[in-house]
């Protein structure tokens, strides 16, 4: 193999690295949303349970009792697009690795077929992670939602 080949070789594995650095942006927020809506249940499920401990039956603690029972749901579904989402996004990440050793392997052996291989792993690479990126988009138009409920029944009390 010649110095060109190697330099060339190298050149071709670097486009999934590029893809595989605006994965991991995508995924540390991500990973940071999962964990704020999972920090925000727990927090939702305590508060519950603190109340019915408590066992007062005044307006407010009922009232916050529905709001507690209507917010559980929705940031369950949210949190189970987050995870599909980070589902998808880390399986494109693991395309795009085993397209970066498919390119090595196609170049090495000179493989047209293994060239084809690579082109389609690079394309379901991306396919998974625009797969992701719609998730997430529905994720965050559902957000909206629950803050919205939360802003105006807390402002109604």
């Amino acid at each position: 193999m010649t110095v060109e080949t190697v330099t060339h070789t190298i050149q071709l594995i670097l486009a999934p690295v590029v893809m595989l650095t605006a994965c991991g942006l995508l995924l540390n927020s991500l990973v940071v949303r999962y964990g704020a809506i999972a920090e925000h249940l727990r927090a939702l499920s305590r508060e519950r349970l603190d109340m019915l401990r408590g066992a007062r039956d005044t307006t407010l603690d009922r009232e916050r009792l529905t709001e507690i029972k209507t917010q559980v749901p929705e940031l369950l579904r949210r949190h189970k697009h987050l995870h599909d989402a980070l589902l998808l996004v880390y399986a494109s990440v693991l395309v795009f690795i085993g397209s970066m050793f498919v390119i090595a392997v196609a170049t090495a052996a000179n493989s047209a077929l293994l060239t084809n291989v690579v082109l389609v792993m690079f394309l379901f690479g991306v396919g998974l992670l625009f797969a992701g990126v719609l998730v997430v988009m529905v994720e965050v138009r559902n957000s909206h939602r629950v803050s919205q409920f939360e802003a105006l029944r807390g402002g109604r009390l």
